[in-house]
């Protein structure tokens, strides 16, 4: 048997090895919660509330969007309350500007896939190109939402946010003759083609059938742009085409049309009526340079689309066909427009983010 010293001294020797192997391991994770990022924190105190999980329930949602030309004021809005919209649901925004280039849109479409997009909204250009990219949507196994037009019955998608174009020129052509009755107008259009201009026509033509008092007289095609509305005016003067009212189809176009005018010495003489409602329209409105807008907020469609793509990725169902909300409004109607510029009065026109 061991003497009690022996025993004492086997004791010491095993404390102090236990001793030197606690202090040379390492410390052990410790399982209290981290400390708040900043960003959380700011989240928290803020007072609004957080978006929903994510779809996966960790990833952060990514959405795409190919825009037609954010050269072009309507897009460019469009686009900018996309993006605020993803930002307000806890989404990334990618986007792609197409700048009115087909190649583009589908360029644009592999690298939205290539990015691991989890849904997607494309302004609709072409029953062809509109097929190509929602097979391409199908084939990647993501939602697919088309803007600003609607595509043709055989292309395959979850919804459409657009303007109804025939009533906007249905609209026109009624204001222009309940205020400027038996006058005549020239139609300074936009680009041919995307099933735009077309229902636009289709709208006005409809209108005069049915008792609009006036006579469209002349159209000139453009691509949209200030200095095409311009040019186009310039020649429509030069040819010596009665006529004594001027249908803009777009403000950005109703501005270039102001400034032939103004040349020609007839900005007084020859009101414009546009369409869209943006912060140049109201501003021309102010201004007297408009005498009458149909406002169409791109804004409500920019929103809208990422609204419903956050609803498609979570399992939600969605309308399937959204129309813009149109209001033909006068100076004495501003009020009444959907502002385009990002913002709580837009989501709350889209009925929130719920």
């Amino acid at each position: 048997m061991m003497k009690k010293s022996g025993i004492l001294a086997l004791v010491a020797i095993l404390l102090v090895a236990v001793l030197v192997f606690a202090a040379c391991a390492p410390a052990a994770e410790s399982s209290a919660p981290a400390e708040a990022s900043a960003d959380d924190t700011a989240s928290a105190s803020s007072g609004g509330e957080a978006p929903a999980p994510a779809a996966d329930g960790g990833k952060k949602l990514k959405f795409g969007e190919i825009a037609h030309d954010r050269a072009l004021e309507w897009v460019n809005y469009g686009v900018q309350n996309f993006e605020y919209t993803c930002e307000q649901l806890g989404v990334e925004p990618v986007v792609i500007d197409a700048q009115n280039d087909m190649e583009k849109v589908l360029a644009g479409m592999e690298d939205l896939l290539s990015q691991d997009v989890d849904a997607v909204s494309v302004y609709s250009f072409s029953p062809d190109l509109d097929a190509r990219v929602a097979q391409m949507a199908r084939d990647a196994g993501i939602p697919i939402v088309f803007e600003n037009a609607v595509p043709a019955d055989s292309v395959d998608r979850d919804s459409v946010t657009c303007c109804t174009y025939y009533d906007i020129g249905y609209a026109a052509a009624k204001m222009i003759g309940d205020k400027y009755p038996g006058s005549k107008f020239v139609y300074i259009m936009g680009q041919p083609g995307m099933n735009i201009t077309e229902p636009y026509n289709d709208g006005i033509a409809a209108a005069i059938k049915d008792g609009a008092d006036t006579e469209m007289v002349e159209s000139a095609p453009t691509n949209w742009t200030a200095e095409e509305g311009m040019n186009a005016t310039q020649n429509l003067i030069q040819s010596g085409k009665e006529f004594d009212v001027i249908f803009a189809n777009n403000e950005q176009l109703a501005q270039g049309v102001v400034k032939a005018l103004d040349a020609a010495g007839l900005k007084d003489k020859i009101p414009i009526i546009a369409t869209g409602g943006s912060p140049l329209g109201v501003e021309m409105l102010e201004s007297g340079d408009l005498y009458g807008t149909i406002a169409a907020p791109t804004s409500y469609m920019g929103a809208l689309s990422a609204k419903k793509l956050y609803d498609l990725v979570n399992g939600k169902s969605v309308e399937e066909m959204t129309y813009l909300p149109l209001l033909p409004a006068t100076k004495e109607e501003i009020g009444q427009i959907i502002p385009w510029t990002p913002g709580a009065e837009v989501i709350e026109a889209i009925g929130g983010l719920d």
